[in-house]
């Protein structure tokens, strides 16, 4: 999974979240933007935002929960395999995750 990271996280979960501009709030300035590419499906497992809570970087969690209309942290630590597998959650989850990462960096 590829992502371009400008200056404003919110800005950049809703527009990858929802997949619309019109939805996504607009940056306040036109930052350089680098290009990271992350792990995508298939490198999810349960349990794997248990290390990050109470991190810093979880409130991530918590804005892509909001933006995604889903318990994005339930999904993180309490999912199963089978639940994971699911392109849906395989997808919000590897990236949430990569999210914290490199925000935590």
């Amino acid at each position: 999974m590829g992502v371009v990271w400008g200056g404003n996280k919110r800005w950049t979960l809703s527009l990858l979240l929802t997949g619309s501009r019109t939805n996504a709030e607009k940056p306040s300035s036109l930052a350089p933007m680098l290009a990271f590419t992350f792990p995508g499906q298939g490198s999810q497992r349960p349990g794997m935002g248990r290390p990050w809570q109470g991190h810093e970087s979880w409130e991530l969690v918590d804005e892509a929960s909001e933006v995604a209309g889903r318990d994005v942290g339930a999904l993180l630590c309490d999912a199963d395999a089978d639940e994971l597998k699911d392109t849906r959650n395989a997808q919000l989850t590897t990236f949430v995750s990569s999210l914290m990462v490199l925000d935590a960096a």
